[in-house]
């Protein structure tokens, strides 16, 4: 059965996945529950800057 894809209310990746050049998800709810996620607070005071600054500092 042939019928348009579903839109997914981002023209830019609309125009991608009809070109071709993006593969759209399965799973297209997969997409909303992934959006319908809350960030938690950190349990502690850590900041991923300077995590991430150290990790760099230990390649040179």
């Amino acid at each position: 059965m042939l019928v348009p894809l579903p839109a997914t209310g981002n023209p830019v990746v609309d125009q991608l996945i009809r070109e071709g050049k993006l593969t759209p998800a399965s799973n297209p709810a997969g997409v909303a529950a992934l959006l319908a996620i809350t960030p938690h607070p950190a349990s502690d005071e850590t900041d991923s800057t300077d995590v991430v600054s150290e990790l760099r500092e230990d390649r040179l």
